[in-house]
């Protein structure tokens, strides 16, 4: 799918619009989920409160411990992130990532940032989230710019 919207973008023959595409790789994304966040997104989507208990449980609850050539150093209880490993886990980090989605389905109602259509009949697509990747297409202009920078400020702060 990116790869149609590259190409949809580089293609575009008509109009007066251009287009860009910004790539997103959040650094040590699974590491910096804040558990407030997670938890009200889970409670924002209709998980039972049980189930959104035994979530957080299994991951407020964890300790690391550090050994060196068989000596214990010290023990870690992490405040915040999602660990991997657990079958689970990803997908609430993608939980998490449809955070954004939201947000830029909002700015996208209010015509501040626009998606581009594949074919005459297709729905507009303004962004493409996978794993901890996302590309956003919209025009290029100082105001999708800035309406870009303000979301993604807005995600950081709400889901750290």
């Amino acid at each position: 799918m990116a790869q149609e919207l590259l190409h949809a973008i580089k293609h575009r023959k008509h109009g007066c619009t251009g287009w860009m595409a910004v790539k997103l790789d959040m650094a040590k994304a699974f590491d910096r989920v804040g558990w407030s966040f997670l938890t009200n997104g889970m409670q924002k989507f209709g998980f039972p409160s049980r189930l959104v208990s035994l979530v957080m449980s299994c991951l407020t609850t964890a300790t690391f411990k550090f050994n060196l050539n068989g000596q214990a150093l010290g023990c870690v209880t992490p405040s915040r992130g999602i660990r991997q490993g657990n079958p689970i886990f990803p997908y609430l980090f993608l939980l998490c990532f449809e955070g954004l989605s939201l947000l830029l389905k909002q700015v996208e109602e209010k015509d501040c940032f626009a998606g581009i259509k594949l074919t005459r009949n297709a729905p507009k697509i303004s962004h493409l989230l996978f794993a901890d990747d996302s590309i956003l297409v919209c025009n290029s202009n100082i105001q999708a710019c800035n309406d870009i920078k303000d979301t993604l400020s807005l995600y950081e702060k709400i889901s750290w």
